[in-house]
């Protein structure tokens, strides 16, 4: 079953630009790990220190074992300039029916 990894990164004062160059570069080094489907990175819009960094898995054990596999020197870049790691959740998809109309309908124009 696929997990999420989420992490809301943090950087130290007037190092926003540093940590976001930091995570773009640790981002290359995690897509090349067996069993990683994908991250995503985002910068918050209303407070621009924080970065949401999401993390997509085939595994609990391919996010896992990626960890252990993942050299320590991918960090060095990113550790002097974040704060903290304010979250960090694992994640499972929940089965659910769309709350949308539009993707519960086939009619494009809305439901009849």
């Amino acid at each position: 079953m696929s997990i999420c990894r989420q992490y809301l990164l943090v950087a130290k004062e007037a190092k926003s630009d540093d940590l976001r160059s930091a995570l773009i570069l640790l981002t290359r080094e995690v897509k090349r790990l067996d069993g990683c489907e994908g991250l995503d990175i985002y910068q918050d819009a209303d407070a621009a220190t924080q970065f949401p960094f999401i993390e997509h898995w085939t595994s609990l054990h391919a996010h896992r074992s990626a960890g252990e596999r993942l050299s320590k020197d991918v960090f060095a870049a990113v550790r002097p300039q974040s704060v903290r790691r304010r979250r960090a959740v694992i994640s499972l998809p929940l089965p659910f029916e769309p709350s949308s109309p539009a993707a519960r309908c086939p009619n494009l124009h809305g439901c009849a």
